[in-house]
């Protein structure tokens, strides 16, 4: 009955889903991962296979904080500054129509548009 015990072998599991990069390669027993090395603090990677590499390496996945790194560079890092003056577009500098600057917000400013400007209410149409 050697059948049996062949089959016990198939049905179980030696891997899992990882933590970290998602592949079904964690081995239950050992406890690490086999595709990323989990729970190690770097990344498992080798020289003879160069494909995984350049799948694995930056600029492949979200990059949720370098992506802004450049942007953040140019304009010196700055935190919680506001631009000093609002200028108009270099195409038009104030001259189109759909061009609005926008409004610095100051404490208790009297509104824009006062009762004067509005037009009255219309007068409903008799039959």
């Amino acid at each position: 009955m050697g059948t049996k015990n062949a089959l016990k072998k198939q049905i179980q599991k030696t891997h899992t889903r990882c933590r970290r990069c998602g592949r079904t390669s964690f081995h239950i027993q050992k406890k690490v991962c086999a595709g990323c090395g989990y729970p190690s603090a770097r990344l498992r990677h080798y020289n003879w296979c160069k494909k995984m590499i350049r799948r694995k390496t930056r600029g492949t996945g979200r990059m949720r904080y370098e992506k802004d790194l450049p942007r953040k560079a140019k304009n010196g890092f700055r935190e919680q500054v506001r631009s000093s003056t609002v200028r108009a577009p270099v195409c038009c500098a104030g001259e189109c129509r759909s061009y609005q600057p926008r409004r610095v917000l100051t404490t208790a400013s009297p509104s824009p548009i006062s009762s004067q400007t509005q037009a009255p209410p219309r007068k409903k149409a008799s039959a």
